[in-house]
């Protein structure tokens, strides 16, 4: 599917989605005028007929005016519904035109320490987090930002479901437009509260649980044979509120707590319907859902029940009626004997299951991102191999203007150094192999035509920064990334490095000496990467060692304009544009100066 029939794919659900939210919101509109006519009719009825009718009215009215703000209710949640998907399908049309902000950038997760992810634009605007990133829930970021900075341990399944969802793509916005619903909240963190509510209820309670509604029933049917008088039917409701009430602030604090988790019970509970729905081909994928979401001790079974005591929760909230309910059926002793009974079931497994909803919303996100991304691949990742990226594209290059390179370590390199003048691509290169290895590490398919990688450990250090707090200076800010690498190594980490411009705060003689016992001590411990560098004594290293090999990036000089091609080639650059770039701007004489190669 070319970039063309994606466009139409997000536009035709566009439409789609806009028209149904402007069905129900006339409906929603409808059935809000007939309810005004309804209570006109039921008031205007109170002066034209006698006052049998009148009760006959009021009470059918009654019955009439509740359903239709029972069906309001969900006239209301189908119209947000599509309203939420029409707004999906908008950003998607953004992003497959190279704006992707209306999504969230997981700024949150920015960490200068990181071994990477501040270098390759992982989190924080414009990032690679905001690119990819489709969960609806915090369990779902945090779950996605994890991966993104320290891997997957279940590629293949990650793999399989990501392929299997991406079939689904519709699916995948109903599923996202649900989670939308509702106001991101930490769901985890809200649930432990609601598991460790300590209720009590002394050794008769499971009795009066049953004797209190039979006794209470029978007393209102001797009451109305007139075997009880009122006097001792009152007296008997009277005691049984005084016992039900002494717990009641026990029963109370349970109520503030499922209720406020109620919303989003209700939409993750909708969620899981629509997982139940899902039909999957992938039997790995299957087996995961059925085992984990959908099983008799499952997520689903869990949200149901949960949602089942908020609802007998909400009855008791309105007075009158939870008076009534606790007379006759003890209805406090009840929804704890219930909430006891979904402890016990389920409230051990519930946090996990909750994770492995984030893990769906994961999958998710990167289902649309390989549907974005047709031509993209999942890598293959070994113990020890060597690095090898067929026609590897950068995500933030608008696809038009993409241009392929390849990474290819031969057996027994270690180090590529690449050179080559400003803006020609090297660091664009560089990130792009970064992105790769997160992308492939944590699950997701990288923008390539074929990724082998090596089981390793990603580090970078390509932005470094000086820290007026610390009193650290910009070379000692690069000198401790510089460490914490070889740290890494020196504890027996396998490590994939990737270096741009290094020792920049020194002078040339002491960087190009040092960068070059640098990456030779890096080889020595076992390490593999690429070197971006200006420093061509640097690239002498492959002349007299196999592990180093030279590639480059090059410009164009021609009728006083600079242009590049952006291709990766074998060999040494020679041909650099800063003195070009000065003149051009007028900021040297141009005078003498010979500006074609």
């Amino acid at each position: 599917m070319n970039q063309t029939q994606r466009h139409t794919f997000y536009e035709e659900q566009l439409a789609l989605h806009s028209q149904q939210a402007d069905v129900f919101k006339k409906k929603l509109h409808g059935l809000g005028t007939l309810r005004l006519v309804i209570f006109i009719l039921a008031f205007l009825s109170f002066f034209a007929l006698n006052a049998e009718a009148f009760i006959w009215v009021l009470a059918l009215s009654l019955i009439s005016f509740l359903s239709l703000v029972k069906l309001g209710v969900n006239v209301r949640y189908q119209r947000d519904k599509h309203r939420k998907s029409a707004e999906l399908n908008r950003l998607e049309i953004n992003a497959l035109i190279g704006d992707w902000s209306g999504f969230k950038n997981g700024a949150e997760f920015i960490s200068s320490k990181h071994p990477f992810s501040s270098d390759m634009d992982v989190f924080g605007e414009g990032s690679f987090f905001q690119l990819i990133n489709r969960t609806v829930s915090l369990e779902g970021s945090n779950r996605l930002a994890e991966k993104l900075s320290g891997g997957s341990s279940t590629l293949e399944l990650d793999h399989s479901a990501i392929e299997e969802l991406k079939q689904h793509m519709a699916w995948n916005q109903g599923f996202c437009a649900e989670g939308l619903l509702s106001e991101p909240s930490d769901f985890r963190h809200d649930i432990r509260k609601v598991k460790n509510v300590e209720v009590s209820t002394h050794v008769f309670a499971e009795f009066l649980r049953i004797g209190i509604p039979i006794c209470s029933i029978s007393m209102a049917i001797l009451f109305g044979m007139g075997v009880v008088n009122s006097a001792s039917f009152l007296m008997y409701a009277s005691l049984v509120l005084v016992y039900i009430g002494s717990g009641l602030k026990q029963t109370n604090l349970l109520a503030a707590e499922l209720g406020s988790v109620a919303n989003v019970t209700k939409i993750r509970r909708r969620q899981m319907d629509l997982v139940s729905s899902l039909t999957l081909n992938n039997v790995s994928f299957r087996t995961y859902i059925d085992q984990r979401l959908i099983g008799e001790h499952s997520l689903e079974k869990a949200l149901i029940a949960l949602e089942r005591l908020q609802e007998r929760i909400d009855y008791r909230m309105n007075l009158p009626v939870g008076v009534l309910l606790n007379i006759f059926l003890a209805w406090d002793l009840q929804l704890i004997h219930q909430y006891k009974q979904w402890q016990k079931k389920y409230s051990q497994d519930f946090t996990e299951h909750l994770e492995m909803f984030a893990e769906l919303e994961v999958w998710v996100s990167g289902a649309i991102y390989k549907f974005n991304n047709p031509d993209s691949v999942f890598a293959t990742i070994q113990d020890e191999c060597a690095p090898s990226i067929g026609d590897l594209k950068h995500p933030f290059v608008p696809e038009e203007s993409r241009q392929g390179n390849s990474l290819n370590f031969m057996d027994g390199h270690k180090f590529q150094i690449i050179t080559g003048p400003n803006m020609a691509g090297k660091s664009t290169f560089l990130r792009s192999v970064g992105l790769a290895f997160i992308s492939a590490n944590a699950g997701f398919p990288v923008l390539a035509s074929t990724c082998q990688l090596p089981q390793r450990k990603l580090y970078s250090s390509m932005r470094t920064s000086d820290d007026l707090n610390a009193k650290s200076s910009y070379f000692h800010a690069e000198l401790s990334r510089l460490k914490s690498i070889m740290d890494a190594m020196n504890s027996g980490e396998k490590v994939f490095v990737i270096l741009d411009e290094i020792l920049k705060g020194t002078n040339s003689i002491d960087k190009e000496k040092g960068s070059a016992l640098f990456l030779q001590k890096m080889k020595r411990l076992g390490c593999m990467g690429l070197i971006a560098t200006h420093d061509l004594s640097l690239c002498n290293l492959a002349k007299d060692d196999s592990d180093y090999f030279n590639q480059s990036f090059d410009s164009v000089i021609s009728n006083n304009e600079l242009s590049f091609d952006y291709r990766l080639r074998d060999g040494v650059c020679q041909n650099m544009n800063a003195t070009f770039l000065l003149t051009k701007m007028g900021l040297i004489d141009s005078e003498n100066l010979n500006l074609e190669n």
